[in-house]
């Protein structure tokens, strides 16, 4: 599998392109052949033209004969120059991150908080789900933080202690929760944004949205991010954009 072809040219519009190698003819490809692989790709590189091949962009090539032409052909395409973007780890060393990063849950333990969150009907307790010695992504690190989210209807002083900065509910969302609730984690009055009514297509996302509009405007540090996860609700933390990108950058959270 040489490591020394290159993308030549890739039309992202028809999902076909041509590789090409020092001495060699251009050989063409249609864009099945490409690895795209979400183990080795971010959520937000897995959307738009920057997921795809990029000419110039160095790749490895494994070969098969057709069983039509009998030529040697591209049989997968795999970039070599991207580092993998995903990155694990341990839920205490995430929480001590978190931590050094935002400032919240300061004292904070996983046996803390499964102490708070615990439930007598769980199935499953929150230690069973995030063991210590385990490694989780991002996105798994998003659930873990719905579920303290939920401290704010299970242990409410707990919730105002290392909670607050968070904000979770389903697609349905609570209109009248929300705009009491959300303004001020941003330092604004009660409902300085009404939502739209219920029969609008609005979302908790773009609700969000406007009050960091506001947010903004006023010069108030601030703003809502909507957070990556795999399940049925919305979450939304409360961080100045600094916080956000370091918190990105080192791979604990994703929007």
């Amino acid at each position: 599998m040489p490591h020394d072809w290159v993308v030549a040219r890739f039309e992202y519009e028809r999902g076909l392109g041509a590789l090409s190698r020092e001495g060699e003819t251009e050989v063409g490809f249609d864009v099945t052949l490409w690895r795209y692989d979400p183990e080795t790709q971010s959520r937000k590189e897995m959307h738009g033209a920057a997921s795809w091949l990029q000419p110039g962009e160095p790749v490895a090539v494994t070969w098969k004969r057709s069983a039509f032409s009998g030529r040697v052909i591209p049989a997968l395409i795999v970039p070599t120059s991207r580092k993998p973007a995903r990155k694990r780890h341990r839920p205490g060393t995430w929480l001590k991150a978190v931590t050094r990063i935002t400032g919240h849950f300061s004292g904070l333990t996983l046996k803390r908080l499964n102490q708070f969150l615990r439930e007598p009907d769980a199935e499953v307790s929150l230690d069973e789900q995030f063991p210590s010695d385990d490694e989780f992504e991002a996105e798994e690190f998003s659930e873990l933080l719905h579920h303290i989210a939920q401290l704010r209807g299970l242990a409410p002083d707990a919730y105002r202690e290392h909670a607050a900065w968070l904000y979770a509910d389903d697609h349905r969302w609570d209109r009248e929760d929300a705009a009491a609730h959300l303004p001020p984690i941003l330092g604004l009055p009660p409902r300085a944004v009404e939502p739209e009514p219920d029969e609008s297509n609005e979302s908790l996302a773009d609700y969000a949205a406007r009050l960091n509009a506001l947010a903004e405007a006023r010069a108030l540090p601030l703003r809502l991010h909507s957070l990556a996860h795999d399940s049925d609700f919305e979450l939304l933390a409360a961080l100045t954009p600094a916080q956000m990108d370091k918190l990105e950058r080192g791979r604990y959270l994703v929007r």
